[in-house]
């Protein structure tokens, strides 16, 4: 909803302010692999369109750079070079999921409870925006869409918030939530990392605790088929701009269906 809404207002403030050679509508781009769920997100935007083509040093041209990157948990820098026509998606910038080593601040920022508190059936999400009149037209878009949020889950997730901050830090200068989620995490990439060992596979996860393990078969093989083969069920590169050389596994999975697909890892690089 924050995406879908930040996309609209800004390529309509963007054609608002052209005033010679305007092109009909604003191209959006994010670099491969990216989330699959942007192109729909973007399509269904009247004044912007889809184009992982599009030329970043146009005017008309935004960015989205999801932070770290989902499929793969790279930390990239942005192609558009005007840092006002860059969508950062940070809905992963907790410490579970990246190391937070420095201080970000963007002009456009949209964050999600969904990966953070794990209330993601409350679609609750929130933006930082930098210039006032775009964040009161991203907030008049998200009213018409949503007719106004729900009472109940704003005090839901205001309720999950409050607890999380109350909290001391850890000596590690973490939240006890957050250093207990991290510590899932680095556990979970440990054990994936322990069983890929087989030779259809040629790269493995890079990051230590992210929220998604992003693995490359060999050339010529279909990674989605070599997984399918023991019955895991990966998600194929080429939806997220890539190839079918890759396929993403999630590392969200309740505790009983990790340990499934380890056990199926296990299974493939055995036989």
């Amino acid at each position: 909803m924050m995406l879908h809404a930040t996309v609209a207002a800004l390529s309509e403030m963007i054609l608002k302010n052209c005033t010679s050679n305007c092109p009909p509508v604003v191209d959006v781009m994010a670099q491969p692999p990216y989330y699959d769920n942007y192109p729909y997100i973007v399509g269904i935007v009247q004044t912007a369109r889809w184009n992982t083509s599009a030329d970043p040093t146009s005017p008309y041209t935004i960015e989205i750079l999801t932070y770290p990157n989902n499929p793969n948990g790279v930390r990239r820098n942005p192609l558009v070079k005007n840092p006002n026509h860059v969508i950062r998606d940070m809905v992963y910038y907790w410490p579970m999921y990246t190391d937070i080593d420095t201080t970000i601040s963007e002009p456009i920022m949209i964050f999600s409870s969904s990966k953070h508190e794990g209330l993601a059936g409350t679609r609750f999400g929130w933006g930082l925006y930098q210039d006032s009149v775009l964040a009161q037209n991203v907030a008049q878009v998200v009213n018409v869409l949503t007719l106004g949020l729900s009472v109940d889950v704003q005090l839901r997730v205001l309720a999950s918030i409050q607890a999380i901050i109350g909290e001391k830090l850890n000596p590690s200068g973490l939240l006890p939530f957050h250093e207990a989620g991290r510590t899932v995490m680095e556990s979970r990439f440990a054990k994936l990392s322990e069983v890929l060992t087989c030779a259809t596979l040629t790269n493995y996860p890079s990051s230590s605790h992210g929220a998604y393990a992003w693995v490359q078969c060999k050339e010529g093989l279909k990674c989605l088929d070599v997984f399918a083969s023991v019955n895991i069920i990966a998600e194929d590169g080429a939806l997220f701009g890539s190839t079918s050389q890759y396929v993403r596994l999630s590392m969200l999975l309740p505790d009983a269906e990790f340990e499934i697909l380890i056990d199926k890892v296990k299974a493939l690089c055995s036989s």
